[in-house]
């Protein structure tokens, strides 16, 4: 991180990995209201990271999927316009794409085949309204990966089929074809 940058991670619980030098972590929970008081003061730039815990648990949790996803960005983006933000950056997802055999493009179609990849599009749609206010982005990232990810992800539990040698079933003709990201 460079000197001039403070960094405030703001979340549900501690980060499971130490956090690096200088930067700061605020107890938050996104699925709940705060007040901006519960937040820091002055900031520059806000990156949307989360998502709920229970995305895999529709219907049964269907509103904590919501709440965090939906209410939580909104509560965000609420903030972000009281208190002067200068941008909002969003986590969104590239599976609200509907499927093809072709390269995907920003303006294709979206058509989300669950509830949670359909409270990310939502979620979106709600930050477009706010684009007159300050600057939105959106990043829709394919197949995220990385250290410290829960072991019931796609690129995990495909690792830990491979190094335990357990068959792999790929559904559907020619297979699965995807773009993974490492984080």
């Amino acid at each position: 991180l460079l000197p001039q940058h403070e960094v405030i991670v703001v979340g549900r619980k501690p980060p499971a990995h130490a956090a690096a030098d200088g930067v700061e972590w605020v107890a938050c929970d996104l699925s709940q209201s705060f007040g901006h008081h519960d937040l820091p003061a002055n900031v520059d730039a806000i990156i949307h990271l989360a998502q709920s815990e229970a995305y895999r648990e529709f219907p049964q949790r269907a509103r904590e999927i919501f709440e965090v996803n939906v209410g939580g960005t909104m509560r965000l983006l609420d903030f972000a316009q009281a208190t002067g933000v200068g941008k909002f950056i969003f986590a969104g997802s590239g599976g609200i794409y509907q499927y093809a055999d072709a390269p995907i493009a920003e303006g294709d179609p979206i058509r989300p085949l669950s509830f949670y990849l359909a409270s990310k599009a939502a979620a979106e749609t709600l930050m477009r309204t706010y684009e007159s206010l300050f600057p939105v982005i959106v990043l829709r990232l394919f197949f995220v990966y990385g250290s410290g990810q829960q072991p019931g992800m796609l690129v995990p539990g495909l690792a830990r089929k491979v190094l335990g040698g357990e068959r792999i079933r790929v559904e559907g003709s020619p297979g699965i074809r995807i773009n993974p990201i490492h984080v």
